[in-house]
């Protein structure tokens, strides 16, 4: 394990989150931290006309601990670290924490998936030329991205991406896998399954939409196998005022309402029919939910309409 001591000096009453003994109500709308004698601090010192806690504690502290160059693998990486219960004390000049991080981890394996009955899928390599079937062993190229979940609070925390999964154009492989180091902890992953080449015979629903797995701890060598679970399927429709602009080109897709990913498939708006004075665009599309038993997640994906690349003009949620 990896130990880093902080050096914290001359602090207590400058630290936000400092646990002190509440004063007593007085009939002035606004209290205010003052006092002559110790008496006046029930249970604390009187230090510079103000009431003082000499111990106390921080509830919840995150470290953002950023390793030198000279420290080897990790250097570089943002290393995070969640300490509940901080202890403090001004009892000494300084006040020194051992930190302890988590164990880099090792993460290996492979995305997967069942597909439709009927789709005969050929993914599109990464160099944009090649055509990928699916392995052997049923895993399927996919992007695989690892995301740190304190980025949830407004950090910079750095994305790390798995190398993209090659092969020979046509040539079934016995797996595609894949293998990235990372720091432990929770790490949000986003699976999106490569392209698929379009061909005459194949329907929508062999597509694969990205999939979303949240808060996944991880740590040491880990295994993972990603199987991409069965989409839902929902039928959409566009109402739009026949005689206005056309919504023709526009686009459809659902986001995870927490940290905004696509995790459906994208359908383009075409071929609207008419009714009662609306152009009514059908969209159907495949998504998978996250988290199914989070009511605050799942069902309330966004739908997104965007314009196409050509149209200035906002997306809709």
């Amino acid at each position: 394990m990896s130990r880093f001591l902080l050096a914290l000096s001359g602090w207590c009453l400058a630290l936000a989150g400092c646990s002190v003994t509440a004063l007593a109500e007085r009939e002035e709308s606004i209290a205010s931290n003052h006092c002559v004698v110790n008496s006046d601090c029930p249970g604390q010192p009187c230090v510079d006309s103000l009431c003082s806690a000499a111990t106390g504690s921080l509830s919840t502290v995150l470290f953002e601990v950023l390793p030198r160059a000279s420290v080897g693998q990790i250097a570089g990486a943002h290393l995070f670290k969640v300490v509940e219960d901080l202890p403090l004390a001004i009892s000494s000049a300084d006040f020194r924490y051992a930190l302890r991080l988590n164990d880099l981890s090792t993460v290996t394996g492979q995305v997967t998936a069942s597909l439709p009955s009927g789709c005969d899928v050929l993914f599109k390599g990464a160099d944009g030329a090649s055509l990928l079937p699916q392995a052997s062993d049923g895993s399927i190229p996919a992007r695989v991205r690892f995301s740190p979940v304190e980025r949830m609070w407004g950090l910079a925390a750095q994305n790390t991406d798995a190398p993209l999964p090659t092969g020979l154009s046509g040539v079934t492989p016995a797996s595609y896998p894949f293998q990235v180091q990372l720091p432990g902890g929770a790490f949000d992953v986003y699976v999106t399954p490569f392209d698929v080449e379009p061909s005459s015979v194949m329907s929508a629903h062999c597509v694969l939409p990205p999939y979303l797995i949240r808060s996944l701890e991880l740590g040491g060598t880990t295994s993972l196998k990603l199987a991409v679970p069965t989409p839902t399927h929902l039928d959409l429709s566009v109402r739009w005022p026949e005689g206005a602009q056309s919504l023709d080109g526009w686009s459809i897709d659902l986001l995870e309402p927490i940290t905004g990913q696509v995790i459906s498939t994208r359908v383009e708006l075409k071929l609207p029919t008419s009714e009662a004075g609306s152009l009514v665009y059908a969209a159907p599309v495949d998504y998978i939910p996250v988290l199914n038993d989070d009511p605050s997640v799942t069902g309330s994906e966004l739908v997104r309409l965007s314009p196409p690349a050509n149209v200035v003009a906002p997306s809709l949620y």
